[in-house]
């Protein structure tokens, strides 16, 4: 059949009652009715466009790669914004459950690892901090299959490294001993690691009153503090 098909105002396609494409005055809709719909080209260089108001807002290309806002994606998943916001989430995960007295919900980024015998995975969560809260903890997890604790958690009030219930600034906590290490490099006079406690006191000439300790070796290879 050669031309152009035309219906006017509310119309419908079917193709038995497989598939039928329906348009009206507020939406248009493709309905398949089997247990595929396949959207295919059939070029190595083809490319699916989604194109709302006629701009390429989506694009998949021959290889596989999803492109938001980018025409050439070089990975799996690429998104691009050009934003001028100084502050701007081109990616917002959003978990809205949040009204239960149950503490477990939050949303976050899985990263999985699959082998022979094991599921592991680690994540990033963000998670209410109470229940019925409009706030959260960011939760940092590893190996979560075997380890259902966060090996960081961040708050508003500090961060905690082996513990959620963070009462300083910096809270560590271990089972047995905890440990800080500071590593250098350095294997000269004054090299070395340090700590530097400061009181914040700016005094004149942008000066601060501080203690540091600096642990490194001498030019004859003894341990200095």
């Amino acid at each position: 059949i050669g031309g152009d098909l035309h219906l006017e105002g509310t119309a419908s396609i079917g193709v038995g009652d497989l598939m039928f494409i329906h348009a009206d005055s507020s939406d248009s809709h493709i309905v398949a009715r089997n247990n595929n719909f396949l959207l295919r080209t059939n070029r190595t260089q083809d490319r699916l466009k989604f194109q709302p108001n006629n701009a390429n807002v989506m694009i998949i290309s021959a290889s596989g790669n999803v492109g938001i806002g980018t025409t050439t994606p070089i990975t799996e998943l690429e998104i691009h914004s050009a934003n001028s916001e100084a502050y701007h989430y081109p990616l917002a995960l959003r978990n809205p459950y949040n009204s239960e007295t149950n503490l477990d919900y939050g949303v976050g980024i899985k990263f999985h690892l699959d082998d022979a015998s094991d599921n592991k995975f680690g994540s990033i969560a963000y998670e209410a901090q109470t229940s019925y809260a409009n706030i959260g903890n960011l939760n940092f997890y590893v190996d979560q299959q075997d380890n259902t604790t966060p090996i960081a958690t961040i708050t508003t009030t500090g961060l905690g490294i082996g513990t959620s219930n963070i009462d300083d600034d910096l809270h560590i906590s271990a089972s047995d001993v905890a440990v800080i290490k500071l590593e250098s490099a350095g294997d000269g006079n004054y090299h070395g690691s340090r700590i530097k406690f400061s009181n914040g006191i700016v005094e004149s000439g942008s000066k601060t009153s501080y203690f540091w300790m600096n642990a490194g070796r001498g030019t004859d290879g003894s341990p200095t503090f």
